[in-house]
């Protein structure tokens, strides 16, 4: 095998293995689901961050659920449900994410 041989197998061999890894990382975004949490946002706490609620009390349309919410305001235990993404949760409470549904 003569020395340009060698050099072109070697960039092939490169570029084999850099569209591999870009296809891997690509399948692995699309397979992945985005964390999402149902979070009270009007109790918010500095340091604790905002406190999760069942998600029955948010609902898959990302809207507030209606009924859910007016009963919940009247006996003064959830004021605004809303879907939180990304965030981390820790001890009831999320932190770190987003109330922007990740597009």
């Amino acid at each position: 095998m003569t020395r340009r041989q060698r050099n072109r197998q070697l960039k092939t061999g490169g570029v084999v293995l850099t569209a591999t890894a870009v296809l891997m990382t690509a399948l692995a975004a699309c397979g992945s689901s985005t964390k999402k949490y149902c979070v009270d946002e009007d109790d918010f706490r500095a340091g604790r961050g905002y406190r999760v609620i069942n998600k029955k009390y948010c609902s898959d349309s990302d809207k507030t659920k209606v009924s859910d919410s007016s009963s919940l305001k009247i006996k003064g235990v959830v004021s605004d449900p809303e879907w939180y993404y990304k965030g981390k949760k820790k001890k009831g409470w999320a932190k770190g994410g987003t109330f922007n549904k990740p597009g």
